[in-house]
């Protein structure tokens, strides 16, 4: 699945005609929290680099690396330890009243999990216990809404709530957390 976004907007210009310098960079660091449908806890730090394009849209990439020791499965034959997915992402920011001290925002990232855990299974028609290292790769997932707490003209602490699914398919022997996530970080606009 792709997902397109197409922007168009026009130049303002000063009585000079001199083009306004109307986009800005913006660094987005934060930790996450994910509870899974499994009632699976998940921990994650991201970092997101993006420039506004508009003066409510915000697009650019980010990186994700979350992990959790053991991930519990409703499949009892088979256990799996040291989960680690890394998304790569693009993402975008809608972003509504930027000259308040509290900023709403909605955003939608999509991307590609690189995806690691030990399995250990159980065969019981060998009688023993099978060790593998998995490498996989899935569609990444996130979509939710958030506040920005403007402190100073370039720093907004936030806090936000979202849906986030590290490897959607529809193959249900494919390792799938997925669940609601809560967020919480710094934006930083140097410019």
């Amino acid at each position: 699945m792709l997902f397109m976004v197409q922007v168009s907007c026009s130049q303002d210009l000063d009585p000079a005609g001199r083009k306004h310098k109307n986009s800005h960079f913006i660094v987005a660091v934060q930790f996450q929290r994910l509870r899974s449908t499994h009632s699976q806890t998940i921990y994650g730090a991201s970092i997101f680099f993006g420039r506004q394009i508009h003066s409510s849209l915000t697009a650019g990439i980010g990186c994700e690396v979350s992990y959790v020791e053991r991930l519990y499965t409703h499949n009892k034959s088979f256990n799996i330890f040291y989960f680690r997915p890394i998304p790569i992402y693009g993402e975008v920011r809608f972003i509504s009243q930027r000259n308040s001290r509290f900023v709403p925002y909605a955003h939608l990232a999509t991307g590609m999990s690189s995806i690691t855990y030990h399995l250990q299974r159980y065969d019981p028609i060998i009688g023993s216990v099978q060790h593998k290292n998995v490498y996989q790769y899935g569609f990444f997932v996130n979509v939710g809404f958030g506040l920005l707490f403007s402190v100073t003209k370039h720093i907004a602490p936030s806090i936000g709530v979202s849906f986030k699914g590290f490897h959607i398919s529809g193959n249900p022997y494919e390792i799938n957390p997925h669940g609601i996530t809560l967020q919480a970080g710094v934006v930083w606009r140097p410019d």
